[in-house]
C-alpha cells in the first residue's frame, strides 16, 4: 500500500508540473485546465496524510486507527475533488465539510506519525501520549468551531494548544532518538563486558588446566609461569 501511494504522489507531482508548465507556456488558462490542475494538486495533497496512515498500518500496530485514517483521507480527497468539479455545489454545508475533511486528514496524519514512535521508555511514551491528547483537543476545538459555535474558544486558547502541539511534535522524536542512542550504547557496553568476562573465564580455565598439568608433573613450574603470563597478556 505504501508503495502505491508513493507512486501516486510521484505521478501527481509530475502531472501537476507538466500541466502547470503547459498552461503557463501555451496560455491555456480556462475552466477545464484549472479544474484538472486543482484535481492533481488535491490528489497530491491528500496522498501525503494517506501515506502517513499507511506507514502506521504497515507497522502492524494500531491497525484499526490507521485504516480509519486511510478511509477518512481518501473520502476527504474525493469530496474536495467533487467540489472542484462542482458536483456538490448545492450542498448547504460544503465549506464546513471541506474544513472538516482537511482537519481530520491532517489530524490522522499527525497522530499516525506520533504513534510510529514506539519506545518503552516512560518519558518518550509520556511525551507522545500528551502530544496526542493535546492534538485531539485541538481537533475537537476546530470541529466545534466549524459546526457549532465559531467564537466559542478564544484565539489565545487556540494559540496555546497549537504551541503545545508543536512542542510535543518536536520534542518527542528528539527524546526518542536520545533514548534509543542511550539504549544502544548501554547494550554495546553490556556486550563488551560480557565478551570481556568470557575471555577472562577462558583464561582462568586455561591457567587451571596448566596448574593441573604442573601438579601431575607434565610441565615444569618455570614453563607454567611463562605460559600463564602469555595467556594473561593475550587480547588484554
Amino acid at each position: 500500500m505504501k508503495k502505491i501511494i508513493l507512486y501516486i504522489l510521484i505521478a501527481t507531482f509530475c502531472i501537476s508540473a507538466i500541466l502547470g508548465i503547459s498552461i503557463i507556456v501555451l496560455d491555456l488558462w480556462n475552466d477545464l485546465t484549472e479544474k484538472v490542475l486543482l484535481t492533481t494538486i488535491t490528489i497530491f495533497g491528500f496522498s501525503i496524510p494517506t501515506l502517513c496512515c499507511s506507514s502506521l498500518y504497515e507497522k502492524k500496530t494500531h491497525n484499526t486507527f490507521a485504516l480509519i485514517g486511510i478511509v477518512v483521507c481518501l473520502l476527504s480527497g474525493l469530496y474536495v475533488v467533487s467540489i472542484v468539479w462542482e458536483i456538490f455545489v448545492n450542498v448547504d454545508e460544503v465549506f464546513r465539510l471541506f474544513l472538516s475533511g482537511i482537519t481530520l486528514s491532517a489530524s490522522f496524519a499527525h497522530l499516525s506519525l506520533m504513534l510510529l514512535i514506539n519506545n518503552k521508555d516512560e518519558a518518550v511514551i509520556g511525551s507522545r501520549n500528551a502530544t496526542i491528547v493535546v492534538s485531539v483537543i485541538m481537533d475537537v476545538m476546530i470541529l466545534f468551531a466549524v459546526w457549532i459555535e465559531e467564537n466559542f474558544f478564544t484565539w489565545q486558547l487556540y494559540a496555546i494548544v497549537a504551541i503545545l502541539i508543536a512542542l510535543g511534535t518536536i520534542v518527542t522524536p528528539i527524546l526518542n532518538k536520545v533514548r534509543v542512542d542511550e539504549e544502544k550504547k548501554e547494550n554495546l557496553e553490556k556486550t563488551m563486558v560480557e565478551e570481556q568476562g568470557e575471555k577472562v573465564k577462558n583464561k582462568i580455565a586455561e591457567i587451571e588446566t596448566l596448574s593441573k598439568m604442573v601438579k601431575k608433573g607434565y610441565i615444569l613450574e618455570e614453563e607454567f609461569n611463562k605460559i600463564s603470563e602469555r595467556i594473561i597478556k593475550k587480547n588484554s
